[in-house]
């Protein structure tokens, strides 16, 4: 009687063991559950319960593989268990009752009997979706990243190969002018030579487009409302757009004023229209400008192009929005590259310019796309803060100007100085040529008292026009200096703002726009 009322007792004390164990397994905060060899669910812990948005009833008895939209991933880890007795740290993926795929990883571990048989095992899951999103974020980051460094260092070629055939362009248009001025009107030869002009400007447009995409283009900067340029062109957008394309604005009144070249602005609502229009093509369709303001913060900034390494603050945006074709994700990593298209023939540098323009800008672009639905591209300008004027002269009318004096010609390329040389000479001046800052300077301090204007080339190999300009100064505080780049004045001048620069000039420039600029600053 005994011996049966402890074997009883003994019994009683192992189901409330098991229990206990149950009611631990079963509370623990990790996702649990106890599988038997062929992946039936024999018990499972509230926090996978939770994991799964189901209850026990509608889980227990079932296969875990009913629970994964990928069967195959935790078939095979089944059958790894049961070969090998544990697995460490796979990932698959779990559905919940929502529909939502939950990527885990996966621990198991083989449960066998007192023969050493295998009859189940646990299997532990930690949900991992923040670590997932955390590394696409990560990714999406990195790629912006390389995208930024791949379009800088295209924006460095492009700045470097419009510098250098600015430079060339110069000794074109300024021998051209000298032809033209030492010819009769009359001459039969005049005609060609105006021919030769007319392409060496387009030749120019061209390096300033190059300029533009590497965000070094032609600027006139002025205080800017978005939604009054986008008015003033509507006529304009009539004109480009596809007839069958309906416009429609949400412009904003008031807008806060952006500083902008009030061309490069307008190319910019042109390109995204034009754009726009071709997406809608012949099948009609509606194109959306709106307008505003908007805080975007570092995070927002981050899924721009262009925009991770810009302030969090105020910008005054304009969205234009398509009923087109819209694009895949292969093709929305590729828009803003050279020369790329989706359409028959290529327009040039075409959203690469833009970008570059809006970059310019201090500004940023964040484009939203699918097949079939259309495309969204929204440009951010940054508000504008008060404007710091350089006091540069500007030029006057010098049709028929000459002037006198010694005039000191800084530049490393022999063809500009040349021609430098030849046009100032034909004005009336003296002329001295340096091939570099140290040279410059050289002959600075052994005519410093006779110099009246020092041209001077901004960008020089072992002193540049920064350095020079500084050491000018040093040497005589009222010596007049203009600044001749193929960059934009503003981006040139702001970090001249102050201290006394006399003037700049872009080039290419034709002998009458020196003549102009010489004129302001002798006799303003």
């Amino acid at each position: 009687m005994r011996a049966r009322e402890k074997s009883l007792g003994a019994q009683h004390l192992l189901l409330d063991l098991e229990r206990y164990i149950k009611d631990i397994r079963r509370f623990l905060p990790t996702p649990v559950a106890y599988l038997t060899t062929m992946g039936v669910i024999v018990d499972a812990t509230e926090a996978l319960l939770r994991l799964l948005g189901r209850r026990d009833i509608e889980v227990i008895g079932r296969s875990i593989l009913d629970f994964c939209p990928h069967p195959e991933q935790l078939e095979a880890l089944r059958l790894e268990t049961v070969e090998r007795g544990s697995v460490r740290g796979a990932e698959c993926s779990l559905s919940s009752n929502a529909g939502i795929e939950v990527p885990v990883l996966v621990d198991t571990m083989a449960r066998h009997d007192e023969q050493g048989d295998h009859i189940g095992f646990f299997a532990s899951f930690v949900d991992i979706t923040e670590r997932r999103e955390a590394e696409e974020a990560r990714h999406r980051f990195e790629q912006r990243i390389h995208q930024a460094q791949k379009l800088e260092s295209l924006g460095v070629l492009a700045s470097g190969i419009a510098h250098d055939f600015n430079n060339i362009l110069f000794g074109v248009l300024g021998n051209i002018s000298l032809a033209q001025m030492k010819l009769s009107a009359g001459s039969p030869v005049q005609e060609h030579l105006q021919r030769a002009e007319r392409a060496a400007e387009r030749a120019a447009d061209l390096t300033h487009q190059m300029l533009a995409y590497s965000g070094k283009g032609r600027f006139v900067v002025e205080p800017l409302d978005l939604s009054g340029v986008i008015t003033e062109m509507d006529e304009l957008l009539d004109a480009i757009i596809s007839k069958k394309a309906v416009r429609r604005y949400q412009l904003a009144p008031g807008l806060p004023r952006v500083e902008g070249d009030a061309a490069q602005v307008r190319q910019v609502v042109m390109n995204l229209f034009t754009n726009a229009s071709d997406a809608i093509g012949d099948a009609g369709g509606v194109i959306s400008a709106t307008t505003g303001t908007m805080e975007a913060d570092a995070g927002y900034l981050a899924q721009t192009f262009m925009g991770f390494d810009l302030p969090a603050g105020c910008y005054v945006f304009l969205e234009v929005t398509d009923t087109g074709c819209g694009m895949d994700e292969p093709t929305l990593q590729k828009i803003f590259d050279p020369f790329f298209t989706t359409k028959f023939t290529g327009r040039g540098l075409g959203l690469a310019a833009l970008l570059g323009i809006v970059r310019g800008h201090k500004g940023a672009i964040r484009v939203n796309s699918e097949p079939g639905r259309g495309t969204s591209v929204k440009v951010l300008f940054p508000v504008a803060d008060e404007p710091v004027e350089a006091n540069i002269v500007r030029p006057v009318e010098a049709d028929s100007w000459r002037g006198e004096g010694l005039v000191l010609v800084v530049d490393d390329e022999e063809i500009v100085r040349s021609t430098a040389e030849r046009v100032l000479e034909a004005l009336g001046f003296e002329v001295l040529l340096a091939s570099d800052g140290r040279e410059g300077l050289e002959t600075f301090r052994s005519h410093a008292d006779q110099v009246r204007v020092v041209l001077l080339d901004m960008t020089m190999p072992e002193r540049d026009g920064r350095e020079t300009f500084t050491a000018l100064r040093r040497l005589r505080p009222d010596v007049r200096v203009i600044l001749s780049s193929g960059y934009n004045e503003q981006e040139v001048t702001s970090a001249f703002a102050g201290e006394g620069l006399a003037g700049f000039i872009q080039k290419p420039y034709a002998p009458h726009q020196l003549a102009a600029v010489l004129r302001g600053i002798l006799e303003g």
